[in-house]
């Protein structure tokens, strides 16, 4: 595995054009400016997430309201995510782009509260047997941990130490992608107040087109002995497929 870390102005991507809202891999927008019955509305397409626990709504960074997480029960989520086009795990990503093998990218704002635990950004799970999963995670070190599971094997992750680069207590800009063509070596791209990690990983199978599991934010299997609660708080959260990013875009959808 090859770790390698840079800051300033170097590009996640170099072969993407800014993107806009008719970018067909532009999924889903989450603002969570608006939790009204505890749902958090997809204002691009209809991947509408269910609330668990109590979430509650609070003053934003770049919008004016956003959600803040309890690190005890509160989650959002997508059941079943077979037809929503938001699966880490699944095929159907593997685009070719001058050369370049990517498959998703995750955009939000972040604000943590604690870090004396591991903590679920975004998570993806079987519903029943947990034998397909992924999960990317904030550390007790303020780091990343990347884990996945695939049809029942062992549970494999990456840990990328960079203490002192996600600050506790306050708003900050953070995005995750993976690229990579399936059943090959992967790419994770961690983005975090322009600060940029690029860790490489062993090969990673997808899981069949027609799976079915669960999309969280803010929890792992919230279906299924839920952990990992998230405690701090989100906005703006964007989800694409089949596409790169770089930074003056990424400016962009964190303004909201």
């Amino acid at each position: 595995m090859v770790q390698t870390y840079h800051d300033g102005s170097f590009k996640l991507t170099t072969y993407m054009t800014p993107i806009y809202r008719t970018d067909t891999g532009f999924i889903s927008e989450w603002r969570f400016d608006n939790i009204t019955s505890g749902s958090g509305l997809d204002s691009q397409h209809s991947n509408h997430l269910i609330g668990s626990g109590s979430p509650v709504q609070v003053t934003g960074w770049k919008l004016a309201s956003g959600v803040q997480f309890d690190g005890v029960d509160d989650a959002f989520f997508i059941h079943p995510i077979n037809a929503s086009g938001i699966d880490p795990l699944k095929p159907g990503f593997d685009t070719v782009l001058d050369g370049t093998y990517t498959q998703w990218g995750l955009f939000v704002n972040l604000w943590c509260d604690d870090f004396s635990k591991e903590q679920v950004i975004c998570s993806r799970w079987n519903e029943v047997s947990n034998d397909k999963l992924f999960q990317v995670c904030l550390t007790p070190t303020s780091g990343i941990v990347v884990r996945w599971r695939q049809d029942g094997g062992s549970i494999l992750s990456v840990i990328y130490g960079i203490d002192n680069l996600i600050p506790s207590g306050q708003w900050f800009n953070f995005a995750f992608g993976r690229s990579g063509r399936d059943n090959s070596q992967s790419i994770f791209y961690v983005l975090v107040n322009n600060k940029l990690v690029v860790i490489q990983t062993d090969s990673i199978s997808s899981v069949a087109s027609t799976a079915s599991g669960i999309f969280c934010l803010g929890a792992a299997n919230i279906g299924n002995g839920p952990s990992g609660f998230f405690k701090g708080k989100m906005e703006n959260v964007y989800w694409f497929n089949s596409r790169g990013f770089d930074l003056s875009e990424y400016e962009y959808w964190a303004s909201g």
